[in-house]
């Protein structure tokens, strides 16, 4: 039996002082994080009450519904699914919390099924207390199970002297905009291009030409700001660039914390063009382009692009992997064994396949993917 770590949660109360002196049964922690293992498991589930009564306290528990997920989705800005309840079990849905004492007996919530569950793709089991002989919290009467399977990314993309150039069209227009990639530098160049458009939105690490150290994460053209903190090789990292159009806000994220920001305007930004001599946009190098094609050295997995600005929740409970099918995403490239088809760099979410230039190559790694 395996039962998961929780964040705490406390639930507020508009009672008289009075009322907060009375006994109230509620959850004690408002989500349990489950990590699949196996094709079942078993957590525990119990309330509690603030305080020991003299009698006493039978409670039930039934399982949540897609509004229940609708109502977590939206207060904590995720897209989670509903784990069908058909693979979830109470295997009792009474309890007691016994006279003198604060928690109740537990009870094993089964899951089953769990093989069919894919990775990167996380579910929400909601629990109620259903009754309660003594009164319950306002808010503390649900808890949530979040499961899902850890993504074990097993290869990806050496980049040495190799680019990917995206067709995205010239005429079109970006507001919004969010960069992802998870990067994983050999060693530091001059100038190392992750993705964007030279001059006009380019991620990329240093530029000694322009007096940044070879180590700096850099968002430069229309926008430009940097990463305070040195990267370092030979190790893994999430790095995001966020610009929302509505508000002008820019963002910088490295493994989902935001490590700087700047204001990045509203007026449409033109990311596309036709490949030639560095026009249009790029991941890994700028090929052709006049003044250098700052390429970058190590491996790549992971690289997105959006037209919407990324909250920074959702930046750091997708690192790994997303739903191909998310709203906003423009191209999806997993870099791995798979989807490296010779020269076609195939697109997860269907939208646009990137081309290779001067040969790409997937790499089997010694170990999963893991961001620190």
């Amino acid at each position: 039996m395996a039962f998961a770590a929780a964040s705490m949660s406390l639930y507020a109360c508009n009672d008289s002082q009075g009322d907060l002196l009375e006994a109230k049964v509620y959850f004690e922690s408002s989500e349990y994080l489950v990590e699949i293992k196996g094709n079942e498991m078993a957590v525990e589930l119990g309330a509690r009450i603030s305080t020991p009564m003299t009698s006493n306290v039978n409670l039930t528990y039934e399982l949540g519904n897609q509004a229940d997920v609708d109502a977590y989705n939206a207060k904590n800005g995720t897209e989670y699914l509903l784990f069908e309840a058909e693979h979830a079990t109470l295997e009792a849905t009474e309890s007691v919390i016994n006279a003198k004492k604060i928690y109740a007996e537990k009870v094993n919530l089964s899951l089953t099924g769990l093989d069919t569950v894919e990775e990167g793709k996380t579910y929400v089991l909601p629990v109620r207390i259903a009754s309660s002989s003594a009164p319950v919290i306002s808010g503390g009467n649900i808890t949530y199970y979040v499961i899902s399977k850890p993504v074990r990314i097993m290869s990806a993309v050496r980049f040495n002297n190799g680019a990917i150039y995206v067709p995205i069209p010239g005429d079109k227009a970006f507001k919004s905009v969010t960069y992802e990639a998870l990067i994983y530098i050999d060693y530091f160049g001059d100038n190392n291009t992750v993705m964007g458009k030279e001059g006009t939105l380019i991620f990329r690490i240093g530029d000694e030409g322009g007096g940044l150290p070879r180590n700096i994460l850099q968002i430069a053209g229309k926008v430009e700001f940097q990463n305070p903190n040195k990267l370092e090789s030979k190790k893994w990292y999430h790095v995001a660039f966020v610009r929302n159009a509505e508000t002008g806000f820019a963002g910088m994220y490295v493994n989902g914390q935001k490590v700087n920001e700047g204001n990045a305007g509203t007026t449409d930004i033109m990311l596309g063009g036709d490949g030639v001599k560095g026009n249009g946009f790029f991941i890994g190098k700028v090929a052709g382009f006049m003044w250098g094609e700052r390429p970058i050295y190590g491996k790549m997995a992971e690289v997105r692009l959006w037209n919407v600005a990324r909250s920074e929740n959702q930046l750091q409970k997708n690192m790994l992997s997303v739903d191909p099918k998310s709203e906003g995403l423009e191209f999806y490239y997993k870099l791995n064994k798979e989807s490296v088809n010779g020269m076609v760099i195939t697109d997860a979410s269907g939208h646009m396949n990137g081309e290779s230039r001067y040969g790409l190559y997937p790499e089997d790694l010694d170990a999963p993917i893991e961001i620190k």
